[in-house]
């Protein structure tokens, strides 16, 4: 628990020391465990790069996560990004370990200052999580600072 504590206060204490700040809320839906999934996220740009760190709760786990984006291209208004990570899951009661996340995203702006965001990701894990493997999307609302 120490762990996954320091963990997240050192990425919220670089992602706040950067210039632009984005928090956000999710639900989605984990298609392999066939539950919802809520969770809640900060992130920046570091050197042309989107990076988020994030928390998400379902029926059967806690992950934390910190992913990586980049846009590739723009659909409309739509920005589209290609995106690559490391989870670490807590699978309630049962075992903990991390996992690989790749996906795709795209966000909308919405307001000056708000943007909705759509992404698939695909989860693997170590053997010991990977009860928690699969496809996953989400939905969310971004705000920035």
């Amino acid at each position: 628990m120490i762990k996954k504590l320091v963990l997240m206060g050192a990425l919220i204490s670089a992602l706040t020391a950067a210039q632009a700040v984005e928090f956000g809320i999710t639900d989605g839906n984990n298609f392999t465990k066939n539950e919802n999934v809520w969770g809640v996220t900060v992130g920046t740009q570091v050197k042309g790069y989107d990076v988020t760190g994030g928390f998400a709760r379902s029926g059967s786990s806690d992950t934390y996560s910190v992913v990586g984006a980049k846009d590739v291209t723009k659909f409309g208004p739509a920005t589209i990004a290609v995106k690559a990570g490391v989870a670490y899951a807590d699978i309630k009661g049962v075992s903990t370990g991390y996992a690989a996340i790749v996906g795709a995203g795209a966000t909308v702006p919405l307001a000056k200052k708000v943007s909705a965001s759509l992404n698939y990701s695909y989860q693997a894990g170590e053997s010991k999580v990977s009860a928690q493997d699969g496809n996953r999307l989400a939905a969310g609302l971004k705000y920035s600072f």
